[in-house]
């Protein structure tokens, strides 16, 4: 084997090609919070988060037609 091709064989086992651009972290789901869930931590009755949510306060989501709504964490600790 020539000098060259051993240098080109070395080069190409032990990794030594262009750095490889650094990944982002990849970051967890944030969790989502019931309205039962959000009501205990703000310490008040659900009623009162379903009507922050419908004033638009909260944001939250609904899961299917008539489903539950889910609020992300973070929106619920700023509610607070």
């Amino acid at each position: 084997m020539s000098e060259v091709a051993r240098k080109g064989a070395s080069e190409a086992s032990s990794g030594m090609s262009a750095p490889e651009e650094p990944r982002e972290a990849l970051k967890a789901p944030e969790r989502r919070m019931t309205v039962p869930e959000v009501a205990a931590l703000a310490r008040c009755h659900q009623q009162t988060v379903r009507r922050a949510i419908e004033a638009g306060m909260l944001p939250a989501t609904r899961r299917g037609k008539k489903g539950v709504w889910l609020i992300h964490q973070s929106d619920a600790e700023a509610w607070l």
